[in-house]
């Protein structure tokens, strides 16, 4: 990206102890809270690239996001698909989930986990397929570069709020785990999330 001229800040992360808890990164969601408005989103390169995976995955904390729209402006990823994490054989929770609350749309890299390869003398170099990694790379350079072109559009011009407002019997509630399409489809409602003064959505 040096190679890039721009004004929009790009931040490179590593975060650690991920394995235990997300801890760096649920820190560094929380550090910039104050700035999530501005944050146009995440890139989540984890786990990737494994011979016998075959396949890069691609998935988002939401089922559809402005990084996956510029995405797919791509003609080479016109055609992807976000994954559905509950249909990869495979818990790929990461990193990504840090960002969750705070509204910040993230889009994730990853693959299926191999069992004996992972966390063993046996995660080395020689398993990785340079196509599937250069894959990643290039989609994820992919949505960098459109973000920072003059000509796309704000992702701020996405956000469409809503005053009108609604009640809710009481005895309706959210449940965890379940998505969030489907519960608007089961209560009738479109929910759209807003961060309030006090941090709570």
């Amino acid at each position: 990206l040096s190679e890039y001229d721009t004004d929009t800040e790009i931040r490179f992360v590593a975060f650690d102890c991920e394995e235990i808890g997300l801890l760096g990164s649920e820190y560094y969601a929380d550090s910039v809270f104050e700035e999530a408005e501005n944050i146009i989103g995440m890139l989540n390169f984890d786990m990737l690239a494994s011979k016998q995976a075959g396949q890069v995955f691609i998935y988002s904390n939401e089922d559809d996001n402005y990084l996956y729209e510029l995405l797919k402006t791509d003609p080479q990823f016109k055609d992807v698909a976000i994954s559905n994490l509950y249909d990869i054989e495979s818990n790929v929770a990461s990193d990504y989930i840090s960002f969750k609350s705070k509204l910040i749309p993230t889009l994730s890299f990853s693959n299926i986990t191999i069992a004996g390869e992972v966390h063993t003398k046996m995660d080395v170099v020689e398993n990785i397929d340079e196509n599937m990694l250069l894959y990643a790379y290039q989609a994820g350079l992919s949505v960098i570069c459109r973000i920072i072109d003059p000509q796309t559009d704000s992702y701020k011009n996405k956000i469409v709020t809503d005053d009108t407002i609604y009640t809710i019997s009481e005895n309706v509630k959210f449940p965890f785990g379940v998505d969030r399409t489907e519960f608007e489809h089961m209560i009738g409602v479109n929910f759209t999330p807003i961060i309030s003064d006090t941090k709570e959505v």
